[in-house]
């Protein structure tokens, strides 16, 4: 048979298989799950965020949950992603996983110390504070 018939033969039988860059299983299973739990509770704390953004019409807020997926959930799911293309250079993989932690830091320091319109915030702090009679 020919020799590219039986690799992909091969590579069918086991799809699961990944090629490994030297750690043990259980090392490497440990450290996909701790990047799953980190993506999943930034998702979650991002929402929470942007539920805040939605609740008060608050700008910052919009940012900082950006800023929080961006730099959790999205980073983890380019580094796998772009991990699991065989033949992937990994100056690239990590150059862009960096590009994507720096667009989250950077939406995250907008949120913090941008300059924001005081209407905004003026119009937020009336729409939270209860009316008096």
């Amino acid at each position: 048979m020919n020799t590219s018939l039986l690799s992909a033969l091969e590579v069918m039988r086991s799809p699961l298989q990944i090629e490994s860059s030297g750690l043990p299983a259980v090392e490497a299973l440990v450290l996909f799950l701790g990047g799953v739990l980190t993506a999943v509770l930034g998702l979650f704390i991002g929402y929470q965020a942007y539920r805040g953004y939605r609740r008060n019409d608050n700008r910052p807020m919009l940012f900082l949950s950006t800023g929080l997926v961006l730099l959790t959930a999205v980073s983890f799911g380019v580094s796998v992603v772009l991990g699991s293309l065989g033949g992937q250079d990994p100056f690239v993989t990590l150059g862009v996983q960096r590009a994507v932690d720096l667009a989250g830091l950077g939406c995250i320091m907008y949120a913090l110390y941008g300059r924001h319109d005081r209407s905004d915030a003026d119009h937020t702090r009336r729409k939270t504070t209860p009316q008096e009679d």
